[in-house]
């Protein structure tokens, strides 16, 4: 099957109404340990944020745990949690780089479907600017 949804096109409806339930993060408590296990060390080494991990670790948790916008696209998350690390005293008294958002803001605010795939066809037409986000994120 060499598209995930395919399963669901095919599906011959029984009943009149379908119920559909994300597991992640609503049946199965999975997101703190996919975050914290995972997704935090790597957003710290990939953008390397070493110096102020204690502080891109609570951002990040914050924006993907925490916060109203738990469980958005990847992208924006992404974003917002750059840009509230770059406003951190503690990461501006350190002098850490942190990452400019400005291509993925573009991106996210023209792009109709933040995925993956799409973000990989924005880099091969030529927006170098992102390439370090389609590192993060492969297809």
């Amino acid at each position: 099957m060499s598209e995930p949804s395919q399963l669901l096109k095919d599906l011959k409806p029984t009943k009149e109404f379908f119920i559909g339930i994300d597991s992640d993060g609503c049946v199965f408590d999975s997101m703190e340990i996919k975050h914290k296990e995972c997704f935090t060390p790597m957003f710290i080494k990939h953008f390397q944020l070493q110096a102020v991990s204690k502080y891109a670790r609570e951002v990040w948790d914050f924006v993907n745990l925490y916060s109203k916008t738990r469980g958005a696209n990847r992208f924006p998350a992404l974003s917002r949690a750059l840009n509230l690390l770059r406003q951190r005293p503690q990461v501006i008294a350190r002098q850490v780089n942190v990452p400019e958002t400005k291509a993925l803001d573009d991106w996210i605010a023209r792009e109709t479907k933040l995925s993956n795939s799409t973000l990989t066809k924005e880099v091969k037409n030529g927006n170098n600017a992102l390439e370090h986000v389609a590192i993060v994120f492969p297809k």
